[in-house]
């Protein structure tokens, strides 16, 4: 597949290597920090709507970019006969991955004969981009970046930190499409790298610290120093990706798993308040699924009334297994086990019965619960009693070995 090349690659504030003898050249921290604020502008196409300005092929060498979901997705290819309910489980999890309705991730990962062929998505791209060696793609400011980070490694004087938030993507008109901050580090006391983006639909996304929490791509990676290169893709420790859906009630997590050997791909919903345009909690609209209180106390007309308030969401794996608001696909590199896991709860606590369970609860049940407890144990401090889900969380027993159960197992392809 040709990759389109974005039509401008616009860096309008390059960073000075001072050496040093200049007697401008004050810290490491300055030179790291040199040309962090300038704007650096990434030029897309849009004008084929057939052909996506974010395609990005798989490199397969040393110190070319690899997709984030890459080696999870080749690694979870089954390599015998899977039931055709794990099928429709690992079709439901592409669908959510890759499809581009307001509820799902829109990554674009395509495969063919067993491997990934491209994904189009900005996170990979933008990564992409950064790792580029060809004179046509790269980035002016990124290359500086990178280098100056370099130096901080040689000198290893001090912190070397580099953070810029002026960096846009624009569409063939001029008009900004995605914002996106990058930040570049070197700890000499832990001898770490760390990179991440953050890309934005909004400027303000970047800075307001409830908007970061949902904007749309968040990519982090963390190296050791002498992994690092000052170009080309390097080797990693841990790499992941938040990735938070348009409507902004699923999110996906991707961990590629070099840390610990098991690459995985958490996706997960909640319940929701309804609110009106100012923020405000309202009654849903009629129609809309909305959970019951679990307590009587969350559903007094005179007092704390959350009857028909919030809103339920869920995820499915196929027509029975609907009602999740967890799922995680988990490949292990070492012994090539896929396992699928799925949860009907994020979290649950025992009511103060100590054996009724409540599902998701909200403060004002967690309030009614602490309440009765402490009515029964006048005196005694009281908590509340979470429960973990044997069939999700991580349990471990008193050996030390994982005991939590998944849904599906099989054994996938071993990677090269």
């Amino acid at each position: 597949m040709k990759r389109p090349l974005p039509f401008a690659i616009l860096s309008l504030a390059s960073a000075l290597i001072l050496s040093a003898c200049d007697p401008a050249f004050k810290t490491t921290a300055d030179l790291c920090a040199s040309g962090q604020n300038g704007e650096v502008i990434i030029g897309l196409d849009f004008t084929d709507p057939d052909t996506s300005p974010y395609i990005t092929e798989p490199g397969r060498n040393n110190g070319e970019y690899r997709l984030y979901l890459q080696d999870i997705l080749e690694a979870a290819v089954p390599t015998e006969v899977i039931t055709a309910e794990t099928q429709d489980a690992l079709d439901a999890i592409s669908a959510l991955l890759n499809g581009s309705a307001n509820d799902e991730f829109g990554l674009n990962y395509e495969m063919d004969a067993g491997l990934v062929t491209a994904a189009s998505n900005p996170i990979d791209y933008i990564e992409w981009l950064m790792a580029s060696t060809s004179d046509s793609t790269k980035v002016g400011a990124f290359e500086d970046a990178r280098s100056q980070i370099g130096q901080g490694i040689a000198s290893d004087d001090g912190f070397c930190n580099y953070t810029n938030r002026n960096i846009r993507f624009v569409d063939q008109d001029g008009a900004s499409v995605l914002f996106s901050e990058l930040n570049l580090s070197y700890n000499p006391f832990s001898l770490i790298v760390q990179q991440s983006f953050l890309l934005s639909e909004l400027q303000s996304g970047l800075s307001a610290i409830e908007e970061r929490q949902t904007v749309p791509y968040f990519g982090f990676l963390q190296a050791s120093s002498d992994s690092y290169k000052t170009e080309g893709f390097y080797p990693f420790r841990q790499r992941s990706i938040l990735v938070n859906s348009p409507d902004k009630l699923r999110s996906l997590l991707v961990d590629d798993g070099k840390d610990i050997n098991v690459g995985q791909v958490e996706i997960s919903t909640k319940n929701v308040f309804c609110e009106d345009e100012e923020g405000e909690i309202v009654a849903c609209d009629d129609g809309v699924v909305t959970r019951v209180p679990a307590k009587t106390q969350c559903s007094d007309p005179d007092g704390t009334d959350e009857t028909g308030l919030l809103q339920v969401y869920s995820l499915a794996l196929d027509d029975t297994l609907n009602d999740l608001k967890r799922i995680r696909l988990e490949t292990d590199y070492e012994t090539q086990e896929v396992r699928i896991y799925a949860s009907e709860y994020n979290e649950a606590i025992y009511d103060s019965d100590g054996t009724t369970e409540i599902h998701d609860p909200t403060n004002c049940e967690k309030q009614a619960v602490l309440d009765e407890l402490a009515a029964l144990t006048p005196g005694v401090g009281v908590r509340l009693t979470v429960i973990e889900d044997p069939n999700y969380d991580l349990i471990y027993d008193d050996d030390g070995n994982i005991t939590t159960t998944p849904l599906y197992t099989f054994t996938g392809t071993e990677l090269p």
